[in-house]
């Protein structure tokens, strides 16, 4: 009898020793739980205060910032892109006018200046565009801009003129 009330006696131990674990990781996972209740708690009253509000300083603050800086990038391309078409244009500066010359005169005239100074014998489409810039004012000639049908013909005229 002694022998199985000792054998008793140490699974009693062993079991009290479970139960000792058990209650010490009972009183861990409460704490636990209590503790993320109260937080949970906490985010709630933090959404509740958000609702039917305007966007936060903060959220402003970055949707401005992205805004800017998409709006740089796209006037960088923009200018890229402005840059580009204007590599096939050339200013004239001393051209003489009249006052109802029309953009059909100008690119007659920038026809006629290429072939007699420069033995450029340009085709009509050649040339996309010519006309004045700015104001007629007394005593003074507006430039012409010439717009050339390809880069190729800018550059064959700006080798002939260095000649």
């Amino acid at each position: 009898m002694k022998a199985i009330s000792a054998k008793q006696d140490s699974r009693h131990a062993e079991v009290m020793g479970v139960l000792f674990d058990v209650r010490k990781n009972q009183v861990e996972l409460t704490q636990k739980v209590s503790h993320l209740a109260t937080r949970l708690t906490t985010v709630k009253a933090a959404i509740e205060s958000f609702e039917g509000k305007p966007p936060t300083t903060y959220i402003s603050n970055i949707v401005s910032e992205v805004v800017q800086n998409e709006s740089e990038a796209t006037h960088l391309r923009l200018n890229d892109l402005e840059d580009r078409c204007r590599r096939d244009n050339l200013l004239f500066y001393g051209i003489s006018d009249n006052y109802l010359e029309k953009w059909e005169d100008s690119e007659k005239c920038v026809h006629g200046l290429l072939s007699r100074y420069f033995n450029m014998h340009l085709t009509e489409d050649m040339i996309v565009r010519a006309h004045r810039l700015g104001k007629v004012v007394e005593n003074k000639t507006p430039p012409i801009i010439v717009k050339f049908l390809s880069f190729k013909q800018r550059i064959v005229f700006c080798r002939k003129r260095k000649n």
